[in-house]
């Protein structure tokens, strides 16, 4: 459909008889009309031609008048050919509002998408450093990622030119929908959540007049998903003969399950992150992601991986990317016999499983060493099974 676009300047009469009238100008983009108001403008009706759309008169006044109705004329296909231009919405209400200085309706998703990671980024940046700041590394990267997903999934649809304005009820209910099939309700939540978080500080940076999804509630149910792998799991994956690049990756894996380290944190670990405490090699250090210092004693398994790949003093860890490390690591499991959905951060569930159920310990110094603040964080990892219950019950 081609755009076309029509205006009309036109004299309004004045009420009081004898007064001056004053020059009104309406725009008409395919068949939208809609009406500029007042030019500030005045007109005696004698001196206005409205065929011409002009003051026929050659007087300085009427020449001055006539030069401020060409800069409109100008102004308003400035802006209606740099939204054609650019993609955006040539529509007559989106006209008058740039044309009265109203910007805000002015910017796509994707812009608001990568004007939002910018700024994160830039905090993240100057937490890494400082120390202070809204947002971490890891935040940044989980805001990039799913922020991506819907990207994706506007692209697929075709609606990858579509204005932050437009991203509403309809539209993040449809990507709900279709992402809840592949990665269940609470996940979905998660994504639908960052895309509004995105449109809240857009408002808040002025570069939106509203949230076009404020009236919408994203529920993300409370469900605590403390899977992790068995004792017996555990054995397969240790045992079990693998390729040199699915050993690495099942070790890391491990290294995981040993000391509840996060794919992150296990990345950036290395030699100076060990200390001696008490005759004890331990690992110490504030996690990436919330700063909050962990603290773990390595037992024998953990130790010996760290001799595997250098030694105490200079080990490096055979750690890839993420998506490789979960891809990889659901190879090597179908490889062990292992039937169960595993993703990295399993391993740090199955040590906090193993703090609770089977080293007995208390809450307080599991929460310390899994670099965690609270019992409600801890709860969302691990759950006390019944032979932790029968054993402390008594047997009256």
């Amino acid at each position: 459909m081609i755009n076309t676009m029509t205006i009309l300047f036109y004299l309004r009469k004045s009420k009081k008889p004898g007064g001056l009238g004053r020059i009104n100008c309406r725009i008409t983009v395919n068949s939208e009309k809609i009406h500029l108001e007042n030019t500030r403008i005045k007109a005696d009706p004698k001196d206005w031609d409205p065929d011409k759309q002009k003051f026929n008169k050659n007087s300085e006044s009427a020449k001055t008048n006539n030069l401020r109705l060409d800069a409109i004329t100008a102004k308003l296909n400035t802006i209606y050919l740099d939204l054609e231009s650019r993609g955006k919405r040539a529509t007559a209400s989106e006209i008058k509002s740039i044309y009265l200085g109203n910007t805000k309706s002015y910017y796509k998703f994707s812009e608001i998408k990568d004007l939002f990671l910018a700024q994160v980024l830039a905090v993240a940046k100057k937490k890494k450093v400082t120390g202070e700041g809204r947002w971490s590394m890891s935040t940044y990267d989980s805001y990039k990622d799913r922020l991506h997903q819907f990207s994706l999934y506007l692209e697929k649809n075709n609606l990858e030119g579509i204005f932050a304005d437009e991203v509403k009820k309809g539209v993040i209910n449809r990507f709900r929908s279709e992402k809840e099939q592949a990665v269940g309700r609470v996940y979905s939540g998660k994504l639908c959540q960052a895309v509004k978080t995105c449109l809240i500080w857009a408002c808040d940076q002025d570069y939106l007049e509203q949230n076009p999804l404020e009236p919408v509630k994203i529920h993300i149910p409370n469900i605590v998903d403390t899977t992790h792998i068995s004792n017996e799991e555990l054995n397969l994956l240790e045992n079990t003969e693998l390729s040199v690049r699915l050993r690495n990756v099942i070790d890391c894996y491990l290294f995981s399950c040993y000391t509840g380290l996060s794919y992150i944190d296990i990345k950036i670990i290395g030699p100076s992150d060990v200390v001696e405490i008490d005759g004890r090699i331990c690992l110490k250090k504030p996690r990436q992601k919330s700063e909050t210092p962990f603290f773990i004693p390595l037992i024998a398994k953990a130790r010996n991986l760290l001799d595997k790949y250098g030694g105490i003093k200079s080990f490096v860890l055979p750690v890839k990317s993420n998506k490789e490390m979960n891809m990889l690591l659901r190879v090597a499991t179908e490889k062990c016999g292992i039937q169960k959905y595993l993703w990295y951060h399993t391993g740090r569930k199955k040590f906090s499983d193993t703090l609770i159920n089977e080293y007995n310990m208390t809450k307080t110094a599991a929460i310390a060493a899994m670099g965690q603040t609270n019992e409600k964080e801890l709860d969302a990892y691990v759950r006390v099974r019944d032979k932790r219950v029968l054993a402390e019950f008594p047997n009256i």
